[in-house]
């Protein structure tokens, strides 16, 4: 028997009480997550997690404010410029890709994204 999400959700948002607990339980599940997380707006890194700052080789207060294309293999960069350019247009593109990222070391290794467009009060992101 196939479970919905809410079934299978051991905790869900809507459950966990006040707001104070609702935002650490966002922030314990946004920087414990083992699964590399990473937002920008407009091709420009606004932020991400610890396991998105590893598989990079990178430390703390290194991302922020840096180019996307930094991290992405040169031979990959034109591919992520026209996705990023049809994302801003709001064209459609797919979620789910793959891609080449760039370590800090020089190092190349492959990788997959998986995408989302969240629309906030101050402009959309993309996760």
């Amino acid at each position: 028997m196939e479970q919905t999400a809410e079934e299978a959700t051991p905790l869900r948002p809507d459950a966990v009480g006040t707001q104070g607990e609702l935002v650490n339980w966002l922030r314990t599940l946004f920087y414990d997550s083992p699964v590399a997380i990473g937002f920008s707006r407009d091709g420009v890194i606004l932020g991400a997690n610890p396991a998105y700052l590893k598989l990079f080789g990178l430390g703390r207060g290194e991302l922020r404010g840096t180019p996307l294309l930094e991290h992405i293999a040169p031979t990959h960069r034109a591919d992520i410029v026209d996705r990023i350019r049809k994302r801003a247009l709001g064209e459609y593109v797919p979620a789910n890709y793959e891609t080449r990222g760039l370590r800090t070391d020089g190092s190349e290794f492959p990788f997959e994204i998986t995408t989302s467009r969240v629309a906030l009060s101050d402009g959309p992101l993309t996760i």
